[in-house]
């Protein structure tokens, strides 16, 4: 827990100096940044100068006080419970006319709304202003856990290459490169998978259809993995070439498989 104990000063320190008095942490990779525990629903009230509070389904409340350093967990049964919680810690924290960060990019626009309309007092901030600042400094085991996603990455786009074939579709390859990044090691995927062929690949941000690839078509995958929580954005423009693909054709002794690589 030693990290985090760091972890716990330096934000606090950096929400005195931007006259941030509270953060509702909603964000998984915020919360477990901050906590060490992974979870898709937890929610944090992050205080200045007092202790956070944790607020989880009622089943995982002993869960989250096995694995976190956080003494305050409150745990809900129904929707109708959560809200109050939030409530009630702000009332504790004297936070009715405070200045509350969210994680904008991850909270439910339903509870910013709510919570918004239910303390009109209050002045929001984005928790990136304080977050992005940390963060941006990486530790050992983060720049670990990133080359990992990196790795995760390339056994993908390897294993789209692959599939490169006229008549293959977008969505095989995109099947191929997904499966090959699960069994590589990662959980999810930070966004969708792109793979924009032919006239598709004009497009600024793409996603996968069913079309078929043709002959001479440029093709872009982009491939978003996430492996023990840091993600990865990967992306190569293929040329679909003859004698390409056939699992296995992708950089062959032969030549037979055109590529141009872009960052």
């Amino acid at each position: 827990m030693a990290p985090y104990g760091k972890r716990k000063k330096q934000i606090q320190e950096l929400m005195a100096a931007k006259g941030v008095d509270a953060m509702l942490i909603a964000g998984a990779e915020n919360y477990y940044y901050i906590t060490g525990d992974y979870r898709r629903q937890a929610r944090m009230l992050f205080c200045k100068d007092a202790d956070p509070a944790i607020i989880v389904f009622q089943p995982e409340v002993e869960q989250v006080r096995a694995r976190t350093w956080v003494n305050d967990i409150r745990g809900w049964s129904s929707v109708d419970e959560l809200m109050p919680h939030f409530f009630d810690a702000m009332r504790e924290g004297d936070l009715s006319k405070a200045t509350v960060g969210f994680d904008t990019h991850s909270a439910p626009g339903f509870e910013v709304f709510r919570f918004r309309k239910l303390n009109p007092k209050i002045t929001m901030v984005e928790n990136d202003d304080i977050m992005s600042e940390l963060r941006m400094v990486k530790s050992a085991d983060e720049i670990a856990r990133m080359k990992k996603a990196a790795q995760v990455a390339e056994r993908g786009m390897l294993a789209a290459a692959s599939m490169l074939a006229a008549g293959t579709t977008e969505n095989d390859v995109a099947a191929e490169a997904e499966y090959a990044m699960r069994k590589a090691g990662s959980e999810r995927l930070g966004f969708l998978t792109f793979v924009n062929s032919g006239e598709r690949s004009l497009g600024l941000h793409g996603f996968v259809s069913h079309r078929a690839i043709n002959e001479g078509d440029p093709v872009i995958v982009d491939l978003h993995p996430t492996a023990e929580l840091y993600a990865s954005d990967m992306a190569r423009t293929f040329v679909c070439s003859e004698g390409a693909g056939g699992h296995g054709g992708y950089g062959n002794q032969h030549g037979v498989y055109q590529a141009r690589w872009c960052l």
